[in-house]
């Protein structure tokens, strides 16, 4: 089994990124390789133009369109034309290890910034920022299923707001990981409150091969083999707990071992 090492289960979450159910935590150092901001400029008369976007490792930034709010009285001049992080979020990634910021540093001692009722940091990127943030984008479960009848299940939470992705169940395909009597046909449904949100078997010939092909492709994951039984599905989830449920398609496939995948489809638009 020492070919599967890279599908043992584990997932680690970006603040709303999918969370998973029950995994076991990073082994590894954490880093962030962006974070939420946002900035205030002059707009006219007693307005402020406020824009949320992502800060980017190599000091790019992905911005959202700008609305225009009134100035909130008490509005310090200094807070202006700067990224900001909010306290809340700050605090949020901490969540994720003690190495989980290190690619960021705080400006101004860490004084507090004031916009209304928002309190914010100054942000920057570190001089000394790593590249190498050992990012993990899914959650991945490998399960066996006894026979006829049984199922293997995954939970993962989806938060704040819609989110696509990539939900595989991979039984023929781990056969060229060395796993012996993997399950021959699974079909995948993934369900919400008890109800089957979308179902799929035998990915290739199935609605979506072409976003499955894209998505793997995006996501880093290994690819499924045209004409196989194994289930893929890429699908928009509005926040919510999901399980995924993965059966044998036919009753004389019944038993055998499933890898349960779910991935979360990055996006450089993908704002926090």
């Amino acid at each position: 089994m020492s070919s599967l090492r890279s599908l043992k289960p584990w997932i680690l979450a970006l603040v709303t990124c999918i969370l998973g159910v029950s995994a076991a935590p990073a082994a590894e150092l954490f880093r962030l390789d962006r974070i939420a901001i946002t900035r205030y400029t002059e707009a006219g008369q007693g307005k402020l133009s406020l824009q949320s976007g992502v800060l980017l490792l190599n000091g790019s930034i992905r911005w959202r369109p700008a609305i225009v709010i009134d100035r909130p009285a008490g509005t310090p001049d200094y807070a202006l034309n700067r990224s900001l992080v909010s306290v809340s979020n700050w605090l949020a990634y901490y969540t994720l290890g003690s190495a989980a910021v290190s690619n960021f540093e705080l400006l101004e001692n860490s004084v507090k910034i004031f916009v209304g009722d928002n309190t914010y940091y100054a942000v920057g990127i570190r001089e000394d920022a790593a590249f190498a943030n050992g990012r993990v984008v899914n959650l991945s479960t490998l399960l066996r299923l006894s026979g006829s009848g049984d199922s293997a299940t995954a939970g993962f939470i989806i938060t704040e707001r819609p989110r696509t992705v990539l939900i595989r169940a991979v039984g023929p395909g781990l056969a060229a990981f060395g796993v012996t009597n993997p399950l021959a046909n699974p079909f995948l449904s993934v369900q919400r409150n008890g109800q089957t949100q979308v179902y799929n078997d035998n990915w290739w010939d199935q609605l979506g091969r072409a976003e499955v092909e894209t998505a793997t492709a995006t996501v880093g994951a290994f690819p499924l083999t045209v004409g196989s039984t194994d289930a893929a599905r890429v699908v928009t989830l509005v926040p919510g707990a999901f399980t995924v449920l993965v059966e044998s398609a036919t009753a004389s496939s019944a038993g055998g071992t499933v890898l349960i995948e779910v991935y979360d489809i990055p996006a450089d638009l993908d704002i926090e």
